[in-house]
């Protein structure tokens, strides 16, 4: 706490040399930690956790108390949206809905489609910020927030463009066992026909699967990896791809 107090002193060679020591700090912490996450078991693994942690390969000083707020606060707003239903007896379509009008429409979450390889748009931090990111980013928020409000969305990785879906098989009692499938890159909800259109070699008995949390986040160090590339910043690129090579070294075989 006193590093970072002095990091805003207003004599800058204190603050550049607090920095210096904070960041130096906070690389060490990261591997650390993202060790930890390796051995962890897929059923004990904390997807936002790790989202955090890949948020700090961005800004070493993102605040998980902070992205937590936030999500919070997003999850309030949809929980007031949704009191008109009884989520333990409401159509599953019409609480996707609800809640996508919320985010999408009233919040403006939708995928970047301006500056798509830019490695913001792998960082929830970022991402809850500009309300624009990767479509696994958006997808992971939608799911951080319906998680919050009980509703079982998860995570889908369709190859090119990751999505996420009610789960039908968890549907109340007197609904179909249908999935609701969620295109948060484009704001919208999506059928089977639609994807299929989009994605070549789409194959619902594969790619509708929800995603295991270590998979995800293999995937968005992926994303990283490559973008941190793409913007020249090649040691970021090196490390990211080093933490990615620690997840995968935990991945089960196919």
């Amino acid at each position: 706490p006193v590093l970072r107090t002095a990091m805003e002193s207003e004599d800058r060679e204190t603050a550049a040399r607090a920095r210096v020591i904070v960041e130096a700090h906070l690389r060490r912490d990261l591997e650390r930690q993202f060790r930890k996450l390796a051995a962890t078991k897929e059923e004990k693994i904390d997807l936002e956790h790790g989202m955090w942690l890949i948020s700090r390969l961005v800004n070493p000083l993102c605040a998980k108390d902070q992205l937590e707020a936030e999500l919070d606060a997003i999850a309030k707003q949809v929980k007031l949206a949704l009191a008109q239903h009884d989520l333990k007896r409401a159509d599953p379509k019409l609480v996707v809905e609800t809640i996508s009008r919320v985010l999408f429409k009233d919040l403006g979450f939708a995928g970047n489609t301006t500056n798509y390889r830019h490695p913001d748009n792998s960082s929830l931090e970022r991402v809850l910020q500009t309300r624009r990111g990767l479509p696994i980013l958006v997808s992971h928020v939608v799911v951080a927030i319906a998680d919050r409000v009980e509703v079982p969305i998860v995570g889908i990785g369709i190859p090119g463009r990751y999505m996420a879906k009610y789960d039908g098989m968890q549907a109340p009692a007197g609904f179909p066992k249908a999935d609701v499938l969620i295109d948060p890159f484009g704001g919208r909800l999506i059928e089977e026909e639609d994807i299929r259109r989009m994605v070549h070699g789409f194959d619902p008995q594969i790619h509708l699967v929800p995603s295991t949390k270590l998979a995800t986040l293999v995937r968005m160090l992926s994303n990283l990896q490559s973008h941190f590339a793409y913007v020249g910043n090649n040691g970021a690129s090196e490390q990211t791809g080093k933490f990615r090579a620690l997840l995968m070294a935990s991945m089960p075989p196919e």
